[in-house]
């Protein structure tokens, strides 16, 4: 807050040089339930969304914003859980997974979310017996995700159309799809193809899919887990034959290029969301068993988000241990995830960049 007045007011004063240029929210949890994690941020970052667990473990998913506080979404008839896993970008549509004994039987569903209409089910593809919401678009019309049959089934959902097919690739028994992203303009998704024959994958609509493939040919395993808003940009991660990840960032005039500078103990790594101009990732690596979250820029390379705030924007984060980025703001100025608290429960957070 700056101050108001006339000179020689304490607004009006420079900043110290040791002030904080971050600053850091912790999100509790909703009523009823005692942790929580944050799966997606708004574009303004006043509202997010994710999953909640209570002392059972039952998971519910909510949503969050700076007025409102949390709002648990409920479940699908039948269902005992339910996940969230993005939102729009008003904050106004969720979409996540949950299970259902509603027809066409199926274990665990897509769900889209609206306050005026509550938990709605994203229909299954046919011949499907578990689906999962994963992504949407910026305007909540547009849902995709997986659904299980005969292997994987990449969709993608709107009202009008239904659950469409973005087929299966790869050879015989091994063809398969996942959808993991989708650019916010509801344009690209982005996922996997069969991993090991086909790896990371686009698809723009309305045109042939666009293999990407993996960082190495001994990798075995590929896939988009991030989008820009116009899907200009894609992010993901490739996996080798020993199972060492590494994170890799593409476009069109670079081709598949990996992002160095994780160090060599990490055994895990993931991207869960980049900026709408695809400058600013963010992740997690595991290392030494401790998940910890992870943020890139082209200036600043690949290092801990608690580093970055600590060392480079001057925040304390005092007991907290910051797991996982999960999402990040079209501007790259707010950044949510979960991480361990002080009292060592898991609970979501906001991170603002000033």
């Amino acid at each position: 807050m700056s101050g108001c007045g006339g000179g020689g007011s304490a607004g009006d004063e420079p900043a110290r040089p040791d002030a904080p240029t971050a600053s850091f929210l912790p999100l509790g949890a909703p009523a009823g339930h005692v942790t929580s994690e944050a799966t997606a941020i708004s574009a303004d970052g006043l509202a997010v969304a994710g999953t909640a667990k209570d002392a059972t473990g039952r998971e519910q998913a909510f949503r969050w914003t700076v007025g409102a506080g949390f709002t648990a979404l409920g479940f699908l008839p039948g269902g005992t859980r339910s996940t969230g896993a993005d939102m729009s970008s008003d904050g106004s549509v969720v979409v996540g997974s949950a299970d259902t004994s509603a027809m066409p039987t199926s274990s665990l569903t897509a769900f889209r979310w609206t306050a005026t209409g509550g938990m709605q089910r994203v229909a299954p593809l046919p011949s499907t017996v578990l689906c999962n919401g994963t992504a949407v678009s910026g305007d909540g019309q547009v849902v995709v995700g997986t659904c299980l049959g005969t292997n994987n089934t990449a969709f993608r959902w709107t009202e009008a159309t239904g659950p469409v097919s973005l087929g299966q690739f790869g050879g015989g028994l091994s063809a398969a799809s996942t959808a993991s992203a989708i650019s916010s303009d509801g344009q690209v998704i982005g996922g996997a193809g069969s991993p090991v024959l086909r790896g990371a994958m686009l698809w723009p609509f309305g045109q042939p899919p666009v293999t990407l493939g993996h960082l190495a040919t001994g990798d075995t395993f590929a896939s988009v887990s991030a989008l820009s808003a116009d899907g200009g940009v894609a992010a993901g991660v490739s996996i080798g034959s020993t199972g060492a990840a590494r994170m890799f960032r593409w476009t069109v005039a670079s081709g598949v290029t990996a992002i160095t500078g994780a160090p060599s103990d990490v055994t895990a790594m993931n991207v869960r969301a980049l900026s709408a101009s695809g400058a600013v990732l963010v992740g997690g690596w595991t290392r030494g068993g401790v998940e910890s979250a992870v943020i890139w820029d082209q200036a600043r390379g690949l290092r801990t988000l608690a580093q970055a705030l600590t060392d480079e924007r001057r925040l304390t984060l005092s007991g907290w241990t910051l797991q996982r980025a999960n999402a990040i703001s079209p501007d790259g100025r707010a950044i949510a995830g979960t991480g361990i608290n002080p009292q060592g429960v898991a609970e979501g957070w906001i991170v603002r960049l000033n």
